[in-house]
């Protein structure tokens, strides 16, 4: 059953990837997504119990970050 998700997910995502993989985007665009990055990076960090909770099983912090972090980061 999860995998058959995790296909019709895939799919669906690669239909509106394909449509807009030629649309431009401008500063307001990546400004808006590193918002919401931020946003998401806060909850992790400061909201979410699976990060110490990992951190206590020994999943590496970098391993973690990666997962995270936007690939431009402003402070």
């Amino acid at each position: 059953m999860i995998k058959e998700e995790g296909e019709v997910w895939l799919r669906s995502y690669l239909k509106v990837v394909e449509k807009r993989i030629n649309e431009p985007y401008n500063d307001e665009d990546v400004e808006l997504m590193n918002l919401i990055r931020a946003r998401i990076m806060e909850y992790y960090y400061l909201g979410d119990i699976a990060l110490p909770e990992a951190m206590k099983l020994g999943v590496p912090l970098e391993a973690i970050n990666l997962m995270l972090v936007a690939p431009t980061l402003r402070f």
